[in-house]
């Protein structure tokens, strides 16, 4: 799909499957890269034989930890430790997160919400959710680990209703915790289970 001596890592593939993104080097720098058909015949890019690469992002700053969100409709990655958003195209970029060191994240599979590990001064990290356009005043970012250790690796269920990441917190021993999302319900209730 390339062919270019520098190191092209990192891809995502865009949810219509007529794209992907991918890290690169070629300009001295990592920089985000789109990847797409450049052949008449096959407009899907699994089909084609000839390709075109467009850069999208040019920043000193390295870039990486690319995805597309679950409608494609957004592009989420992680520069100079801070959460950015942008379209597909590299146009409307928009920092999320901008406050201490962000080195993991993960979409909702609704795409509403975006849950990231943030690194603080004192090489803890915390896991924290917010909504997918960014934190507000009136929906701020929620800490949902509130334990001041490593917490990272974070994954989203299905459902969308639990939240797995890794932790250091009993001996420093790294283990695999289950949060769940959902508030307990009321006496009389009903609840359903993944």
């Amino acid at each position: 799909l390339t062919d270019h001596p520098a190191l092209d890592h990192g891809i995502a593939w865009s949810t219509d499957g007529k794209k992907i993104l991918f890290l690169s080097d070629r300009n001295g720098h990592e920089d985000i890269y789109a990847l797409e058909s450049d052949d008449p015949d096959h407009a899907d890019l699994v089909q084609a034989h000839q390709f075109k690469v467009k850069q999208i992002s040019n920043t000193p700053e390295a870039e990486f930890g690319i995805s597309f969100a679950p409608d494609g409709k957004r592009v989420l990655f992680v520069r100079a430790g801070k959460l950015v958003s942008m379209d597909p195209d590299g146009k409307k970029e928009k920092v999320l997160v901008d406050d201490g060191q962000v080195f993991d994240y993960e979409w909702s599979p609704d795409g509403k919400w975006l849950c990231y590990a943030r690194m603080d001064g004192s090489f803890a990290s915390e896991l924290f959710i917010i909504p997918a356009t960014g934190a507000t005043a009136d929906d701020p970012a929620r800490n949902i680990t509130r334990f001041a250790t490593y917490n990272g690796g974070v994954t989203w269920s299905k459902t969308g209703n639990k939240l797995a990441f890794i932790s250091s917190r009993k001996g420093n021993a790294f283990a695999a915790y289950v949060l769940s999302l959902q508030k307990p319900a009321g006496a009389g209730a009903s609840t359903t289970r993944d």
